[in-house]
């Protein structure tokens, strides 16, 4: 079955209004004090970031066109916390 544009758009496009949903009107300190908001918000930045990942592979002219595209993407690599400081790497 040959890969579909449409599929990564629509996948990217439904994990990153999950994120709006999860933030609500949630301050950045509210967002903060809450590791669960954090890791839901995370997870849909990485599914968002790998469909526009996949869609850069298949369709260059058709990413290019999406605003921040590349910012998305970059976000999808999980980051590492260092463990002695909670500071993220």
């Amino acid at each position: 079955m040959p890969l579909r544009p449409d599929v990564f758009l629509e996948t990217a496009l439904l994990a990153l209004r999950r994120v709006a949903k999860f933030m609500g009107n949630r301050s950045l300190s509210e967002y903060l004090a809450d590791e669960l908001c954090q890791s839901a918000v995370e997870r849909q930045l990485e599914i968002a970031g790998g469909a526009l990942g996949q869609l850069r592979k298949l369709d260059a002219v058709l990413f290019s066109k999406i605003p921040d595209g590349d910012l998305v993407v970059a976000r999808s690599r999980p980051r590492l916390r260092d463990a002695r400081s909670s500071t993220r790497l």
